[in-house]
């Protein structure tokens, strides 16, 4: 079986996502998280990396985590995944959240807006991708992530659980950045992007398996 089996990932369309308003997202992943100032790249090399790492940090503030305890310690590689993806793909972020859960709550979530009665390893919320501007506006919505799927296919997969994390969320980013694979080209789009992202983040990735072990003994 293909690498690909491995994201099984849910996104919402338009008919199924929920309703874009700020009110909606925090009643269904009870969180807030702030917004992203409008930051234009100078042009001169040097000015040009410091405004990289600016922007890289902004969009990380402006992601926020949502977990068990044991599991918020994942909160900040996480966001710096998100804030990689972002900026790869040349886009600004807006408001983020990503929820880390079970299988109970994304078969619970891919029945409610997919009508799939059965659990996936992430679904994605894009809150603006059908707007006319949407490749212009900062990238808004939000990511639920199973750890029961992520064990069960780092198993599978011989990865580590952090990598396998790190896929999903850059996958789900992806997804909310308005990429998806329906079709035979966009699939291809979308693993190269992914895998252009996950080779951006393998600090984080190594963050996140110590984390993951820390948060394991507590769990």
């Amino acid at each position: 079986m293909k690498r690909e089996a491995a994201i099984v990932c849910a996104k919402a369309g338009p008919a199924e996502r929920p309703n874009a308003g700020r009110s909606d997202r925090e009643s269904k992943f009870a969180r807030a998280s702030p917004g992203f100032p409008d930051t234009k790249l100078p042009r001169r090399g040097g000015e040009r990396v410091a405004a990289s790492a600016a922007a890289r940090e902004n969009a990380a503030m402006a992601t926020s985590v949502t977990a068990a305890t044991s599991w918020k310690r994942l909160s900040a590689p996480l966001r710096a995944i998100v804030a990689r993806v972002i900026e790869g793909e040349s886009r600004r972020a807006g408001d983020i959240g990503v929820r880390l859960t079970g299988d109970d709550e994304l078969r619970g979530l891919n029945r409610r807006w997919r009508g799939m009665d059965r659990a996936t390893d992430v679904i994605s919320f894009a809150y603006d991708e059908h707007e006319p501007d949407a490749a212009t506006r900062p990238v808004s919505g939000d990511l639920a992530v199973s750890l029961d799927r992520v064990r069960a296919q780092a198993r599978r997969f011989r990865v580590t659980p952090g990598a396998e994390l790190a896929r999903l969320v850059v996958h789900g980013t992806l997804h909310l950045c308005g990429h998806d694979h329906v079709r035979a080209a966009e699939r291809r789009t979308m693993r190269a992007r992914e895998e252009r992202a996950l080779r951006a983040v393998g600090v984080q990735v190594r963050e996140l398996d110590r984390r993951w072990r820390a948060a394991s003994r507590g769990a």
